[in-house]
């Protein structure tokens, strides 16, 4: 079952609850909802670190929700996501300039 890309874009973040790459009202399993956040856990890690990592999108609608899971823990943080032109294959680029706000600010006072 293909998803819409657009449909993705717009969705609100409570429509995550079913799950990446299924549709609303679909039951998710709890390994599915675990592998989520160990990845948001692995990428959060890597922008605080970096500031920027790149995913494969070999599972549509995995990164989609891995960054979902990211902006809801921070909602105020400069995070972006870069989603690849196709739904599979390419790369997901998330990318943090203050380090999801772990870095300092070294502008003058």
């Amino acid at each position: 079952m293909s998803i819409n890309r657009r449909a993705m874009e717009i969705a609100p973040a409570s429509d995550l609850c079913h799950g990446p790459g299924l549709e609303k009202g679909a039951v998710v399993s709890k390994k599915k909802d675990l592998e989520v956040r160990h990845k948001a856990d692995s990428v959060e890690s890597m922008l605080k670190s970096r500031g920027v990592y790149h995913v494969p999108n070999d599972e549509p609608g995995f990164c989609f929700a891995v960054g979902e899971e990211l902006r809801r823990r921070y909602p105020n943080s400069d995070l972006r996501v870069e989603a690849p032109r196709l739904n599979f294959g390419g790369e997901y680029t998330f990318s943090s300039a203050s380090h999801l706000g772990t870095k300092l600010d070294t502008g003058s006072e």
